[in-house]
């Protein structure tokens, strides 16, 4: 079974009513043009940067005009790792470690270089590819440069929290290791996927 769509952990949070108010004012354009004040976009990796962040911080506006700024940035929270999750699904699908774990060397460095490929919102290094453990560093966060550029800092954060839900319900659970991130203010995220 997926995952909440982030539509449903929406309407969870605050419950029908609620739920569908929110859902109507952004549909009216609550929330603004949060890039509005940027330059177009150079490039369709920032393009698609900013779709993808838009919708988070057009809501967490619209959540602020009605509720503390704590609840607010729960709900928004709850809404964007089911958003991240989301994403990963369809970028990555169901990890098969043991069919990964088989592939010959060369093989598996193809398979990683095309993930971090298909991740538009970040800019990466990797460091290595082995069949049990993945490594590799996020040195830009697309993500945590819009939400800031945004007035929003304290978004970032949120959109980091799906990773490791989406990686512990692979079968068998894939381990993330990411001791900091960008998002929290450190230089780098340093991702490491234990294959078990």
């Amino acid at each position: 079974m997926s995952a909440p769509s982030p539509t449903q952990v929406l309407i969870r949070s605050l419950g029908w009513w609620s739920g569908l108010r929110v859902g109507l004012r952004l549909a009216l354009g609550g929330g603004g043009s949060p890039f509005a004040h940027l330059d177009p976009p150079e490039d369709e990796r920032e393009r698609l940067s900013r779709k993808q962040a838009v919708m988070a911080i057009r809501l967490y506006r619209v959540l602020l005009a009605r509720y503390s700024a704590e609840r607010a940035l729960v709900v928004a929270g709850h809404v964007i790792v089911a958003g991240a999750v989301e994403h990963l699904e369809k970028n990555l699908g169901d990890l098969d470690v043991r069919a990964f774990a088989r592939l010959e060397p060369e093989e598996r460095l193809t398979k990683v270089e095309g993930w971090l490929a298909s991740f538009f919102t970040a800019t990466a290094t990797l460091d290595e590819v082995r069949a049990d453990r993945v490594g590799f560093t996020v040195n830009a966060c697309a993500l945590a440069r819009l939400c800031a550029e945004a007035g929003h800092p304290e978004l970032a954060p949120e959109f980091c929290k799906g990773d490791a839900l989406f990686f512990a319900a692979q079968d068998p659970p894939v381990e993330l290791e990411r001791p900091h991130t960008l998002a929290d203010g450190a230089h780098s995220c340093p991702f490491r996927l234990t294959l078990r």
